[in-house]
């Protein structure tokens, strides 16, 4: 914002305004210091009828340090800074579009994507493509909303002179939960905030669970469970403690890598094995089975969880929607093409295999069912890619939790505290979820759990609630600050000043813009009722199959293995004797 400047930068000041470079006891200080805040409060207030009027930008509490969009300023070294701390910066800290766009990217595909082929074929070719479609949509118009939301919120705070501390400060990072609950009151607050903690728990497990089943799948030597346990340990005790989301710009760059080359080698490995036309599922068996699938492509397709933290990182928030819809069209690059290939190459597969299909890695690599069964040594590019999956797992690992860290953090009242007494409580909580994954190892049921709980109402029905609570009159609207474009706003303009003259909200319901998001609060309140009951169901099915504890879920048994190595043993006698009798009877005719 134009006359507002920041008097020091330091690599760790993401989110937060440092109004002087070093704050003692000394009364004079205390005294100039609030005399700066007040002036500094006074100032932003001034400024609210140009940030509406869109003559500035909203203050985002982050220092200025370059251009608008790319921020080449971020990138080199500031004037007198060491070359150790700017090299620290440079691989660590961001707040540019880039860096939003790495963060977004990461936390979107991940794990997500060895699961996605079998959440298509749930769906069938043609319905799951067609629903797809519509999540696309949806997804997009969720862009705006949460931009919307944000900047409108954080002008009102700043008008009122609540959004810095009594220090002057803005440290307590703002999250879903305090956005919804600005705009629609306590409930909506207590709600999301069970809902975001419950799901951030499922997204923390699926990463463990990933990690497992990717290892198991080029080294059955261990079990699931074994698995489980050393990679659930080490994300525990070593990626719970990244301060904040401006400070994994080399982290996001090394994940979208492996997800990448993971990718090109699903699409590779199908390819050389060749379609099988007449497997193909064109259309979903039942409605389980779609609303399964569904909910795994509308998390892909639609957001995520993370979305205003990545706000509070970046410099300047109106950028966002492009750093987010590159990391959409990345999202949909890294999943749709490999899931569809996919659903064309092993549909027999995904067919025969059921539950144990939920990861593609099972698949990759292998010719039949027999090969799957007597568990064919993986390949070195196959090893190589578990690996590489596995660090991106590690990554997400850290992002959502991260997340749910600041959660636990307010919840304790340590979240403004230093590093040193945030981060060791920090270990309670990893560890709770390495249980919760050990106890309950269902991959794709939890897939499908935690996206049907999470993504209908955190990312549809309760943002449109609060636009549509929000927003009062078409005037309001087209003085936002975050525009939607002309053609949603508009409306029949003698029917519009009629129901106007009435009630000025009357007006309102009349543009399109309302009437998207009505729809999407009934769509995807209908969606998120029967996506819950089929997730739920979902996971009954697997426990009642497998257990608790489940020590291998979807694993080959001893006893089938060797009877399917007798079989095979029996078929390769047979086909010798025939061989044999073959030659005897060309010898004898000869």
């Amino acid at each position: 914002m134009e006359g507002v400047k920041v008097k020091a930068y330091h690599p760790d000041a993401s989110s937060r305004m440092s109004l002087s470079p070093v704050l003692d006891n000394s009364s004079c200080v205390k005294l100039e210091m609030k005399e700066e805040v007040g002036a500094r409060r006074s100032e932003l207030a001034n400024s609210s009828e140009r940030i509406r009027d869109g003559m500035a930008e909203p203050f985002y509490g982050i220092p200025r340090r370059g251009g608008q969009v790319w921020n080449r300023d971020d990138w080199l070294p500031a004037e007198g800074e060491e070359k150790k701390s700017y090299v620290w910066r440079l691989v660590t800290e961001g707040h540019t579009v880039a860096d939003a766009f790495l963060t977004c990217a990461c936390a979107q595909v991940g794990q997500i994507m060895l699961n996605s082929p079998t959440a298509l074929f749930k769906m069938g070719l043609i319905s799951g493509s067609i629903s797809m479609a519509f999540f696309l949509c949806c997804g997009y118009w969720t862009i705006y909303q949460f931009i919307a939301l944000y900047v409108e919120m954080k002008l009102k705070k700043v008008t009122d002179g609540t959004w810095l501390e009594t220090d002057g400060t803005h440290q307590r990072v703002v999250q879903y939960f305090n956005v919804v609950g600005f705009y629609l009151g306590r409930w909506a607050t207590v709600s999301s905030v069970i809902i975001f903690i419950i799901v951030i728990l499922g997204v923390l497990m699926i990463q463990i669970l990933a990690c497992a089943n990717n290892m198991y799948f080029v080294d059955p030597s261990r079990t699931k469970r074994e698995w489980a346990l050393i990679y659930g340990g080490t994300m525990v005790f070593t990626m719970t403690f990244f301060p904040k989301f401006n400070h994994f710009r080399l982290a996001n760059i090394v994940g979208l890598v492996t997800v990448a080359c993971m990718a090109i080698y699903v699409i590779v490995s199908a390819a050389e094995r060749g379609p099988h036309i007449a497997s193909i599922q064109l259309w979903a068996p039942n409605s389980q089975a779609w609303f399964n699938g569904a909910s795994i492509w509308l998390t892909i397709l639609g957001t995520h969880s993370v979305t205003f933290e990545i706000l509070e990182a970046m410099e300047n928030t109106r950028h966002f929607k492009r750093s987010f819809s590159t990391a959409w069209a990345w999202a949909i690059v890294m999943t749709v093409p490999h899931s569809i290939l996919c659903n064309v190459v092993y549909g027999d597969m995904f067919r025969t295999l059921g539950p144990a299909a939920d990861n593609i890695f099972i698949l990759l690599g292998q010719d039949s069912i027999i090969d799957i069964i007597l568990q064919k040594p993986a390949g070195t590019t196959k090893y190589a890619l578990a690996i590489l999956m596995n660090i991106h797992q590690f990554i997400a690992f850290a992002i959502y939790g991260t997340a749910l860290a600041y959660v636990w953090e307010k919840i304790l009242g340590v979240h403004e505290k230093p590093w040193y007494i945030r981060f060791p409580l920090r270990l309670p909580l990893a560890a709770f979820v390495w249980f919760l994954a050990i106890l309950a190892p269902f991959y794709g049921a939890i897939n499908a759990l935690y996206s049907a709980l999470a993504i209908p109402y955190l990312g549809f029905v309760l943002p449109s609630l609060c636009m549509m609570h929000f927003f009062k009159s078409r005037a309001q609207l087209e003085s936002s600050i975050i525009k939607p474009y002309k053609w949603i706003m508009w409306a029949p303009e003698q029917l519009a000043q009629r129901l106007e003259a009435r009630h000025p909200y009357l007006g309102l319901m009349c543009t399109p813009w309302w009437l998207m998001n009505l729809g999407l609060v009934l769509v995807f309140t209908g969606f998120g009722g029967g996506a819950i009951y089929y997730g739920v169901l979902l996971m009954i099915q697997y426990y009642q199959t497998f257990g608790a504890f489940a020590e291998c879920y979807g694993c080959p048994s001893a006893a089938l293995q060797a009877s399917t190595r007798a079989m095979v043993a029996k078929a390769a006698a047979a086909a010798a004797a025939a061989a044999a009798a073959a030659a005897a009877a060309a010898n004898t005719t000869g």
